[in-house]
């Protein structure tokens, strides 16, 4: 998933690699330890087998604001099948 405000919906199912990090504004931390980005790791040397799944579309939900008066937060994620 990946917050709006900071990225666009084109980052979603993208696989996180050097492209996808030079591709971020300025003020995304590459790690999304701001909330930019949430990932899913579905391979890697402690898994016996990779996860199986099949990336979908993209859809986008909205959240209230935290606070009155703030702005709603919208995240786009990657529907996974």
């Amino acid at each position: 998933s990946v917050n709006e405000a900071v990225l666009s919906r084109q980052f979603v199912g993208s696989p996180l690699d050097r492209a996808f990090v030079d591709a971020f504004p300025p003020e995304a931390d590459p790690c999304g330890e701001n909330g930019e980005y949430h990932s899913f790791v579905y391979d890697g040397p402690i898994f016996r087998t990779p996860v199986p799944f099949h990336l979908g579309g993209s859809y986008c939900r909205e959240y209230p604001a935290d606070s009155p008066g703030g702005k709603p937060s919208r995240f786009w994620y990657a529907a996974v099948e």
